[in-house]
């Protein structure tokens, strides 16, 4: 890994200022030509009682751990600036290892 990759390496310069194609109208569109973008979709039965879905959320991750001082690889011992997070097979642990000892 010699450096950081820059936002601009994932632009795509190829796209023109023109669409291609014109959009295909959407069912949903009243015959007036404007859609009811202010319709809850929950609710558009009519019937008002939807309950919104609740899902469990798992909280972000690092996936690595910058020190300026240097840390410590977990699998060699090495001291690195910059460490990536490695989860055991079994998924019950992560460690932090320098970019040598990580599974990419």
């Amino acid at each position: 890994m010699d450096r950081d990759a820059s936002l601009d390496d994932f632009l795509d310069t190829t796209s023109s200022e023109e669409p291609d194609e014109t959009p295909e109208t959407d069912a949903s569109e009243t015959e007036g030509g404007v859609a009811d973008r202010d319709a809850d979709p929950e609710t558009e039965s009519g019937n008002g009682d939807a309950v919104p879905e609740t899902q469990t959320v798992e909280p972000a991750r690092s996936t690595g751990r910058w020190d300026p001082a240097g840390g410590v690889c977990d699998a060699c011992g090495a001291s690195v600036t910059r460490r990536w997070r490695e989860t055991a097979a079994d998924e019950s642990e992560d460690t932090f290892v320098c970019v040598e000892c990580k599974s990419w």
